[in-house]
């Protein structure tokens, strides 16, 4: 394509993971994933959210004041929903798009709290003389 189109690994690829179809980060095929949507470019300054099925939500997201109703699509299956790029950061909520940093802690965070489960787990059993039993009696 000979249409310029924003390059989201160059724009906010320090804050955002930035994702591709193909290896060679063709700017056309690069989104930004969130747990609602995606978000992608669609030419020149123009980026869309991507919104996948959910009716009720599809409706809110064309409902917001940053959307270009004008170049917007909406169907049974979800909603494109155009932007310009100063909108960026309403969208990425909108999308429950997370900061790379924040998704990062978020992860630690819940790694750590699984192994201290699992290590917390471990110490009741040691104590506890009928799981003790049952683990001798099967090793």
């Amino acid at each position: 394509m000979d249409e310029k189109c924003i390059n989201l690994r160059k724009r906010f690829g320090d804050s955002y993971q930035i994702d591709s179809e193909m290896p060679g980060g063709d700017p056309w095929q690069q989104m930004i994933k969130g747990r609602r949507g995606h978000i992608c470019p669609w030419g020149g300054e123009l980026l869309a959210v991507c919104i996948d099925g959910r009716p009720a939500l599809c409706e809110r997201l064309m409902r917001q004041h940053w959307v270009n109703n004008k170049r917007s699509q909406v169907g049974d299956d979800g909603a494109n929903a155009v932007f310009h790029v100063h909108h960026f950061h309403e969208a990425a909520d909108f999308a429950l798009i997370d900061p790379v940093g924040k998704a990062r802690s978020v992860n630690r965070a819940r790694k750590i709290d699984v192994k201290h489960c699992r290590n917390h787990v471990a110490r009741k059993r040691l104590d506890d003389p009928i799981a003790n039993t049952m683990c001798s009696s099967s090793g």
